[in-house]
């Protein structure tokens, strides 16, 4: 049975979150005693929103950014989003957790775009055609991406539109990558990073799943320390 809500009011431990940008100290501390859905809420008021920690000087660069590559991915440039370290200031990886975000971290993209998405499965089951059929592809490739690591991401509603190889539609896709990277490196006040990527997801519930499932490793691992 629920029980009705009595008011909107904030846990003592993430009651210290009042910054425009998520406070690392606070959070971590906080982290172990949060529920999933605490974890969440956090998540989409620091992680899901808001100006990009790496465009923090020149927030509106971040929009231009957007506006040009939904242009050219036929997407709206609200379904451009951005993760990681680039976001909040640090990275939320449970390898480099805590991490803060400097030239030698990843500005990581994330389309949510239920037609770029299919666009993106047809050409990954070209590819498998093309492989089968010992068609040769100027594109490299991992054949775990293909064979592993694609299929079980396709169908958990998003893949890493670097994996496929460049002879198929979706490398505009990749093209985009690197023409952002010398945009960005010609753009004055904006932080420098190592790489660029671009994931795909199929809606905002698969977005949704796999934050909750990286909050729940990172929560785990601070259990442990």
């Amino acid at each position: 049975m629920n029980h009705p809500k009595r008011n909107f009011d904030v846990g003592v431990s993430t009651s210290g979150l009042r910054e425009q940008y998520l406070n690392k100290e606070i959070f971590l501390k906080a982290l172990p005693g949060l529920t999933d859905q605490e974890m969440l809420e956090v998540w989409r008021m620091w992680v899901a929103q808001g100006i990009p920690w790496a465009f923090r000087e020149v927030p509106l660069s971040f929009e231009i950014m957007r506006t040009w590559l939904a242009g050219r991915l036929n997407v709206l440039p609200i379904e451009i989003n951005l993760s990681g370290s680039a976001r909040v200031g640090f990275s939320l990886s449970p390898k480099q957790l805590g991490k803060d975000f400097t030239a030698e971290s990843d500005l990581d993209l994330f389309v949510v775009s239920a037609s770029l998405f299919e666009k993106v499965e047809i050409d990954f089951h070209a590819w498998q055609k093309a492989v089968e059929a010992g068609r040769r592809l100027q594109g490299v490739y991992e054949a775990k991406n293909l064979q592993l690591i694609l299929p079980d991401t396709l169908k958990r509603g998003f893949a890493n539109v670097d994996y496929i190889p460049f002879d198929f539609d979706t490398s505009r896709v990749q093209g985009a990558t690197w023409r952002i990277k010398a945009l960005i490196n010609s753009t004055a006040n904006l932080q420098r990073f190592r790489k660029l990527s671009i994931r795909v997801y199929r809606d905002w519930s698969a977005v949704t799943v796999q934050a909750r499932i990286s909050l729940q490793k990172v929560r785990n691992q601070v259990h442990k320390t």
